[in-house]
C-alpha cells in the first residue's frame, strides 16, 4: 500500500543505485583522479 502512493519512490531507488556510478565520474571529472580499470569493471 505503501508504494501506491508514492510513484515517484522509482526515481529516487534509481538515484541511490546509481549513486557510486556517479561518485566514480565526478571523481575523474573534478579531482583529475587516474582511475584503473578495475574500477570500472569491479574485481573480475
Amino acid at each position: 500500500m505503501f508504494l501506491v502512493n508514492f510513484k515517484h519512490l522509482t526515481a529516487v531507488t534509481l538515484l541511490q543505485k546509481l549513486q557510486p556510478i556517479f561518485a566514480i565520474i565526478l571523481a575523474r571529472v573534478l579531482l583529475k583522479e587516474k582511475l584503473k580499470k578495475h574500477t570500472y569493471f569491479g574485481d573480475f
